[in-house]
């Protein structure tokens, strides 16, 4: 007969060689679906963000611009003028400055291909540029992304922007410094673009997916102990104790 410890090895050796392969395939499996969830909740926010954006906007245009008196401007620039209101484009840009200045990082862009003079020098990177090719033909609803930023990860979201107002039709196609002037309703202005950092999020999911594997390898370890003694005590030695005792009848 062999060796306690040959049996013991043949029987436990293969569950070691299964719990850990498990744990690997599990933790691959949390770390995956914990970074989807990252991306699905973020993303969801950032579309919530520009939703919240367009209905300022409109907002915006409906009851304060429209019903602006004669003697009252409408301009990019507006700052430090008491007769000039901001154009909603304008409106949006200057509260996308005071959200990026909050601690969470998160920033709002908005970009066209075709700019006013005030935003004509601005550089696109190649995230901007590819998202007005893909939009250019009106078949791509929304592009979302994980990029690098300053060496951070962050998910960036970009949506259409649709001309839909009459007010906002009227006013880009009678500006004298609008760069295009034949905008119809329902034709892509540019584009809104929401960009979320999620660096610590991941960091975080990671540190606690590495606990949560850590935990559970301890807790199968322990399992697999209870049983390796078990084993050995109410199993292998009861009959271990039967086999040399009918080796004494032969």
């Amino acid at each position: 007969m062999k060796s306690d410890s040959q049996i013991l090895t043949k029987i436990f050796t293969p569950l070691v060689i299964i719990t850990i392969v498990s744990a690997i395939l599990l933790s691959l499996y949390i770390t995956n679906q914990t970074k989807k969830n990252i991306i699905s909740n973020s993303t969801v926010y950032a579309l919530n963000t520009i939703k919240q954006y367009k209905m300022l906007r409109q907002y915006y245009t409906k009851y304060v611009i429209e019903k602006i008196p004669p003697s009252m401007n409408i301009d990019y620039i507006h700052k430090n003028l008491n007769n000039t209101l901001p154009l909603p484009a304008t409106m949006l840009k200057d509260l996308s400055v005071l959200l990026g200045q909050d601690k969470n990082g998160t920033q709002i862009n908005l970009y066209s291909s075709y700019p006013f003079p005030s935003s004509e020098n601005r550089k696109l990177d190649d995230f901007s540029k590819r998202a007005l090719i893909k939009f250019k033909d009106n078949k791509q609803k929304d592009i979302i992304e994980i990029t690098t930023r300053n060496n951070k990860k962050v998910l960036r979201v970009a949506t259409p922007d649709y001309m839909t107002q009459n007010t906002c039709v009227n006013c880009h196609n009678t500006r004298e410094d609008s760069p295009k002037k034949d905008w119809k309703l329902g034709d892509i202005r540019g584009i809104l673009e929401v960009i979320i950092p999620i660096n610590k999020e991941l960091e975080l999911a990671q540190s606690l997916n590495i606990q949560i594997i850590i935990l559970i390898l301890f807790l199968v370890n322990m399992i697999l102990l209870v049983l390796y003694f078990y084993f050995k005590k109410n199993i292998l030695k009861p009959y271990k104790h039967l086999y040399d005792e009918r080796k004494k009848f032969y």
